[in-house]
């Protein structure tokens, strides 16, 4: 049986791309297959300064997905369309178009909350469109514990909390080997924008003139054009096995987002998988993630308070190990491809049954 999955691929690598390519190479279980409808922004970028919509192409990109999940659909193996959302208003009403060809075809459609959905649900005409998507839908995946509260009280459609994941593979190969009496190199990875809080870890990194900060992921004018201390590297947009690289080689990881459409961070997994402590925000799924035990977790913007968890981990090694052995734990029996990709074949098969 095979999975639909609507959700863009690389380039650019990272979010949702990155998830759907670990559904590509997954191997799910029961001789589940998946299919990927490309749903690819045309002309511009989400991290990038070429991000405003064009109405014209828009449109274009709509009607090209519509159709590719159309001749998807005509492979009697295709089952169930798990389709991927950011929760914008556009993008919720090209989903519900696509249920509706969905069930004219009698298959399951399943809509994946890629968000934290009551940061970006506002406004009486989204809400409507929200709660019509969510109704047209047979099942809702969602990323957080804040997601999952806000749909449940606005649908009666089953509502399940999947997590992202990292192949399993692939966060063996980077995990930490050693970790130093104190911290020589703090890594970010992501989109080197604002709204991750790249601007935040560049101010506190003026405090550390002899730690390393690492800033890996395509840059945003606004952060480029900021007064950067010397020892902050922007490094770019990186391949798969340069993020590798540089995961092994860091010492800690900041994560400082407090994005509105920011659900489940890839990056953040990874990290965790590669047995980095961790500081972040408390936003989105970054507190369930951590737990207060694989990291420090801060309130959003706070940069003094990001200062003082750095000067708290960068000399304490035992404590750096404990978090960074416990982060790989919470990944082994949480976000492995293996144990992740089962509740999605689970969830399929439960539509199925009924």
């Amino acid at each position: 049986m095979k999975a639909v999955i609507m959700a863009p691929l690389p380039p650019p690598a990272g979010g949702i791309a990155s998830w759907a390519v670990r559904m590509q190479n997954a191997g799910l279980k029961n001789n589940w297959t998946v299919e990927i409808v490309d749903e690819k922004i045309i002309g511009r970028s989400v991290h990038g300064d070429k991000n405003k919509k064009n109405f014209f192409v828009e449109a274009k990109r709509c009607f090209t997905i519509w159709r590719k999940l159309k001749i998807a659909l005509r492979d009697p193996e295709s089952k169930v369309v798990h389709a991927c959302t950011a929760a914008t208003t556009t993008g919720m009403l090209r989903d519900i178009v696509s249920a509706w060809i969905t069930h004219r075809r009698h298959r399951k459609y399943i809509i994946h909350f890629r968000c934290t959905v009551s940061n970006l649900i506002s406004g009486g005409f989204k809400k409507k469109v929200f709660r019509i998507l969510c109704s047209s839908s047979d099942m809702i995946f969602t990323l957080n514990k804040q997601s999952e509260e806000y749909i449940k009280k606005s649908t009666k459609t089953p509502v399940r909390l999947i997590p992202n994941f990292v192949g399993d593979e692939e966060y063996k190969n980077v995990q930490k080997q050693q970790y130093y009496a104190s911290v020589r190199t703090v890594l970010y990875t992501g989109g080197v924008t604002e709204e991750k809080g790249c601007a935040e870890i560049i101010r506190a990194a003026a405090a550390f003139p002899d730690i390393r900060f690492r800033l890996v992921g395509n840059i945003r004018r606004e952060i480029s054009d900021m007064d950067i201390p010397s020892n902050v590297i922007l490094t770019g947009v990186q391949p798969e096995y340069k993020i590798q690289e540089e995961l092994r080689n860091a010492d800690l990881f900041v994560f400082f987002t407090h994005m509105d459409s920011e659900g489940f961070a890839n990056s953040l997994v990874e990290a965790m998988g590669a047995g980095l402590p961790c500081i972040v925000t408390d936003w989105a799924a970054n507190s369930d993630m951590i737990e207060n035990k694989g990291g420090i977790i801060l309130p959003v913007h706070d940069v003094d308070g990001l200062i003082r968890a750095i000067v708290k981990l960068r000399d304490d090694r035992d404590l750096r190990e404990r978090m960074g052995e416990w982060n790989i734990s919470k990944v082994n029996a949480s976000y492995s491809g293996s144990v992740v990709t089962g509740q999605y074949v689970d969830a399929y098969e439960s539509l199925l049954r009924e």
